[in-house]
């Protein structure tokens, strides 16, 4: 997986509360965006202090990556480097998908669609349960649904910053998920470069 060591912050407003803060250099030998990956790298990779000169909030810490099943997990483990030496927690849908990020604590919730009310309740009450007992000062998520509502209660509950990346999938439109992720992301990222708007989502590249 792909991580460079070329930074840029020209995607981020000048009031961001982000600072990105270079890395060492990791080379990949496939077709992923490297200097965007290493955006995303970067963002969640600051640890959580405040910088006297500035008086900005790095982002880092203890982080939270939530990510559904297929396509979404696939997203959120193109991202794994990202997370080294950083103390992070995983949650999916599955419990075979923890076999593929050891060494890290692995959390299984609900897999539910915006259909399921009753399921929707369950996968609330799992997440809050995580969030209490992880209290991260950041969550990461690729969608859907377990993403959506981790960083809306992690931002409400915990102050936590929050990042949403909407799946690649998406290519002509937002997802409804990451549609109303605007309103909880500190930063909201689309992977097409056509859906970057002003005002958001930004666009920093691909993970795929």
């Amino acid at each position: 997986m792909a991580v460079a060591s070329e930074i840029t912050s020209e995607k981020l407003p000048e009031d961001s509360k982000f600072i990105i803060v270079p890395s060492e250099p990791q080379l990949h030998e496939g077709g992923s965006d490297s200097n965007s990956i290493a955006k995303f790298q970067n963002a969640a990779a600051s640890q959580a202090k405040t910088s006297e000169a500035s008086g900005a909030k790095q982002l880092g810490g203890r982080v939270l990556a939530v990510a559904s099943g297929g396509g979404h997990w696939l997203e959120m483990c193109r991202l794994y480097p990202v997370f080294e030496n950083l103390d992070v927690a995983f949650v999916s849908v599955s419990k075979a998908y923890a076999e593929q990020v050891p060494n890290h604590r692995f959390y299984t919730v609900r897999d539910v669609t915006r259909w399921d009310r009753w399921g929707l309740v369950v996968l609330a009450g799992q997440l809050l349960r995580i969030l209490l007992i992880e209290r991260p000062t950041v969550v990461i998520t690729t969608g859907s649904a377990p993403g959506l509502f981790a960083l809306t209660i992690a931002k409400l509950a915990l102050r936590a910053r929050t990042m949403w990346i909407d799946s690649i999938a998406n290519c002509e439109q937002l997802s409804s998920s990451g549609m109303r992720a605007r309103h909880v992301a500190d930063v909201w990222l689309t992977q097409w470069p056509s859906l970057e708007r002003p005002n958001g989502p930004a666009y920093w590249g691909a993970v795929l």
